[in-house]
């Protein structure tokens, strides 16, 4: 089977919405011209920005515009590890992007999502209980003390 030819522009196929519209846990395209972008994203929340995951590369993308349009052709799962036994103490800022941790003291679980930029670096983190929810949290300092218990890891389930 020849390779497939990724620079090719693709339409869209499935309905278009606009950015604005993405719900928690959608994997979208952007539409730039009426043409499907190549970068696949994932909706994880609202803060000022609509905040993606760019599901090629894994990193935090963040949007001020709402009224582009976009492509909705799946939804996001997560799978989490949680390792019995293990606590690792750091700093927020010391966790890697696919870390599992609750903040020193309490035993609530978050996803470590990354870092986006509000006109300072915020970390964001999911609720591990409901990732597909709109219960996020952002913090401005990463010095806060944190107990690391896992990792997880993104998939998206493709609606065709």
């Amino acid at each position: 089977m020849p390779p497939v030819n990724t620079a090719t522009p693709t339409p869209p196929a499935a309905p278009v919405t606009k950015r604005q519209d993405a719900k928690p846990g959608d994997v979208f395209y952007k539409l730039i011209d009426g043409v499907r972008g190549d970068i696949r994203y994932g909706h994880v929340a609202i803060n000022g920005k609509w905040l993606s995951i760019n599901l090629n590369t894994g990193a935090l993308s963040s949007s001020v515009r709402g009224e582009g349009p976009i492509e909705v052709v799946g939804t996001l799962s997560y799978e989490l590890h949680i390792n019995a036994g293990q606590n690792d103490e750091m700093s927020r800022s010391e966790l890697s992007d696919d870390a599992i941790f609750h903040a020193k003291g309490f035993k609530k679980n978050y996803m470590s999502l990354g870092t986006y930029n509000d006109g300072v670096d915020k970390f964001l983190s999911l609720d591990a209980g409901k990732p597909l929810s709109d219960d996020f949290s952002t913090t401005q300092n990463g010095t806060g003390r944190v107990v690391q218990v896992g990792t997880f890891s993104i998939n998206a389930r493709m609606a065709r």
